[in-house]
């Protein structure tokens, strides 16, 4: 996933967030009946205890979803969940890096 690669390979938090945004965004584009979940919408990110949040949301919906749901719905919620959890290990890596700069 190319997105995830991205996140990945960012020095900074805000470079994090920013392609987190830009994610957000292109998600929300395709979804014309707004059909998808908020936690995969709406924006703006308030930092990483929200998307701590959003993705704990989602896995609680993944779980909770029938097995006979809508198969392309499943799938872009694993997508999102990989994406932000690909998101916070970064962050957590760059905090512990210590001295990288954040976000302002």
């Amino acid at each position: 996933m190319l997105i995830s690669n991205a996140i990945q390979e960012v020095n900074t938090e805000h470079e994090m967030f920013f392609l987190l945004t830009a994610y957000i965004e292109a998600v929300g584009f395709c979804d014309k009946l707004n059909l998808l979940p908020w936690q995969m919408r709406d924006l703006p990110l308030a930092g990483a205890d929200d998307v701590k949040a959003r993705v704990y949301s989602l896995r609680l919906q993944l779980r909770s979803m029938a097995f006979d749901a809508d198969h392309s719905a499943r799938l872009i919620i694993e997508e999102t969940i990989d994406v932000f959890g690909t998101a916070l290990r970064r962050l957590a890596f760059l905090q512990a890096d210590g001295g990288l700069p954040h976000a302002a």
